[in-house]
């Protein structure tokens, strides 16, 4: 079981109907949309060098052409950010 029963329970919540109760078959969205959005693809991975097992983000959150934070975990930091911002703004408003 890879998850607790409320883990499951919240996500299924979560699930359009479309996906009928299945979390997998919406994993491959970012694979689907790469092909449409070109310019999202480094932005669905990251990629870590052979044979280490860890992640470092200034290491390896970059795409192909060496360009820094175009990685999955680059995009959700610029995320974050942006919806912190916003946030912000709007509580000050």
């Amino acid at each position: 079981m890879l998850f607790s029963d409320a883990t499951r329970g919240a996500v299924q919540e979560l699930l359009p109907e479309y996906a009928g109760g299945s979390l997998a078959s919406l994993c491959s969205w970012a694979d689907e949309v790469r092909f449409k959005y070109r310019w999202s693809s480094a932005l669905h991975y990251i990629d870590t060098p052979d044979f280490r097992c860890n992640y470092n983000y200034d290491r390896d959150c970059h795409d192909s052409d060496g360009v820094k934070d175009r990685c999955a975990a680059g995009a959700i930091k610029k995320l974050y950010i942006s919806a912190s911002f916003l946030f912000f703004i709007l509580s000050t408003i």
